[in-house]
């Protein structure tokens, strides 16, 4: 009884992220039901990357992409295999600790709020607050659907919301300790997350609006003239800091010394869909930028891939309490000033600053908008103030004092029942209303995946057959392994699409057997007595064309896909 009155908060985290766990790791093969080209190349590359011993800082290919994410594709194939299970587990172990630590920086928030500054009165939350609101963000991320999704999927923005959390939870918990070590882990945390995902470039603003707003507090409390001890009183309030900026600026040096070498990879993914290639980029910015906000509660991201169609980002419930819980924080910004305490202001105000920075890669970009994918840093700090809005629904429904904890008890009670009615509500919506959809195979090129299936099971009873994939889907140029491809392909290319029945071929052999990836226009004169081709798109003309060459083949069909057989 005890242990249960002392580590109650531990043991609900645990079952939040068990619930977490479950929805990320449930039927985490087949749901969704394929592996769209973007992820297959990522697999790809992670194959190339541990058989060759090849550890890049950058992949260039496919509009370029950091390699924190490979590596870790990479590492999880060395250890379990080359399965589609062991790619995506990646994703859902990076998603489930996300779950974590969204509980660990939202209790950050509210110890750094408390934590004596100067003259100032300090405020004074209730450890059932201060845990409440941890536990309910990290449930609402938990039972994201937004969040859930992407933690199912190979794609490496989903650690742009981890790296987040856990570096601005250690650059939060050093200034509060003032401890050098908690500067040195989130410095290596910040660096780290650059070589993640693109949109976590925009992470700097938060660090340096820390910087600024404790200097500007500092000026306002001490009211200190402009001398030399006013600069060292100034460090000593900010070298942790500094601490941190340091660390992740020599984390970063490999990267910055390929983009030195290589400047055209810095915005290649960016290319062509910025708002400063519009002819009037602030209205372009404007625009995208309402459309983001706006689909936070209805009309959100289109793309099967990335959402429901046209649903909100945020479950109603969750959408309404984020709204309040930007009522709570600007009032307890306000409380902050108006008691001096400056920790409390811009612990808040950093939250802000978190979701107005994160909010700019989706902001500044007009393709596809509104894109879930681009503003997936938003998801912990979103969740966060959603929980906080919880806080104020019970501050108004039993009118208190922060430090009063009779009334927490109906809230931890509350919130668990919140979180699980959501669970099994985005279980359903999840698994069944939205995986089961044939848009959703359509969306993930299921039968891409269907033709690797339909080539490895033709190798395993006619290992001596010969197999061409015929790529007639455009795309962008990548390199393809030089034993797949026919003798004239000098430069080892060919478009995007093929790559991930590239992948399912590689799950049987690394060293794909008997098959050749071809343009149309590369059809062989002549071939063996046992051979079938496969079009990436099954349609008229290369139909007739294969008939015409090769007369004594036989049409199939297997599962979606039709295949064109000789001596099979």
């Amino acid at each position: 009884m005890l242990l249960l009155k002392k580590y109650w908060p531990y043991i609900i985290l645990a079952i939040i992220v068990g619930i977490g766990g479950f929805l990320r790791f449930w039927d985490l093969s087949s749901v969704p039901p394929s592996i769209y080209p973007d992820e297959a190349k990522n697999a790809n590359d992670a194959i190339t990357t541990f058989t060759q011993n090849n550890w890049r800082i950058f992949y260039p290919e496919n509009n370029g992409r950091e390699g924190m994410y490979i590596w870790l594709i990479a590492l999880a194939f060395k250890t379990f295999g080359i399965s589609v299970f062991s790619f995506k587990i990646v994703s859902a172990i990076i998603g489930t600790l996300t779950i974590i630590a969204t509980y660990f920086i939202t209790k950050e928030i509210f110890l750094f709020s408390t934590r004596p500054n100067g003259a100032a009165v300090q405020a004074r939350f209730s450890v059932f607050a201060r845990e409440t609101a941890g536990l309910l963000a990290a449930g609402f991320l938990a039972t994201s659907f937004w969040h859930l999704n992407f933690s199912r999927i190979g794609f490496r923005a989903i650690s742009v919301p981890l790296f987040l959390s856990v570096g601005l939870y250690f650059t939060l918990r050093a200034l509060r300790r003032s401890n050098w070590l908690d500067a040195v882990i989130a410095g290596l945390i910040w660096g780290a997350g650059y070589y993640t995902y693109i949109s976590f470039r925009f992470s700097f603003l938060i660090p340096f609006f820390i910087l600024g707003a404790l200097i500007i507090a500092y000026i306002i409390e001490n009211k200190p003239r402009l001398s030399w001890r006013w600069l060292e009183n100034a460090h000593r309030a900010v070298w942790p800091l500094i601490i941190v900026a340091a660390t992740a600026a020599a984390s970063l040096i490999p990267l910055l010394l390929y983009f030195a070498s290589h400047p055209q990879d810095f915005v290649s993914r960016a290319t062509g869909i910025s708002v400063f290639d519009e002819p009037s980029p602030i209205a372009a910015f404007l625009k995208s930028l309402g459309v983001h906000l706006l689909a936070l509660f209805s009309n959100g991201d289109a793309n099967w891939r990335h959402n429901f169609p046209g649903e909100a980002q945020l479950f109603w419930p969750v959408a309404f309490l984020f709204v309040a819980g930007i009522i709570y924080s600007l009032w307890v910004m306000y409380e902050g000033i108006k008691y001096r305490n400056w920790n409390m202001t811009a612990a808040h105000a950093t939250l802000f600053a978190w979701f107005f920075a994160l909010i700019l890669p989706a902001a500044l970009t007009v393709e596809g908008i509104p894109h879930a994918l681009r503003a997936i840093g938003l998801m912990p700090v979103v969740f966060i103030f959603a929980a906080f809005g919880f806080l104020l629904f019970v501050k108004l429904v039993f009118p208190h004092r922060h430090e009063r904890s009779d009334f927490w008890p109906f809230g931890v009670g509350t919130a668990l029942i919140l979180i699980f009615l959501l669970a099994s509500s985005q279980f359903s919506h999840y698994f069944n209303d939205w995986g089961n959809r044939q848009e959703v195979a359509g969306a993930f090129t299921t039968p891409l995946a269907q033709i690797g299936y339909y080539f490895n099971a033709v190798e395993k009873i006619e290992p001596d057959t010969q197999k061409f994939l015929i790529v007639n889907e455009g795309g962008v140029e990548v390199s393809y392994p030089r034993e797949v491809l026919p003798e004239n392909n000098e430069n080892g290319t060919l478009p995007m699409s093929a790559q991930t029945t590239l992948f399912i071929q590689q799950i049987k052999h690394i060293s794909v057997q008997n098959t050749t990836y071809i343009t149309p226009n590369d059809l062989p004169v002549f071939v063996g007595s046992a051979a079938t081709f496969v079009p990436l798109r099954a349609d008229n003309e290369i139909k007739n064309r294969l008939r015409f060459l090769y007369p004594q083949g036989m049409e199939n069909y297997i599962a979606d896909i039709w295949v064109y057989e000789i001596g099979l």
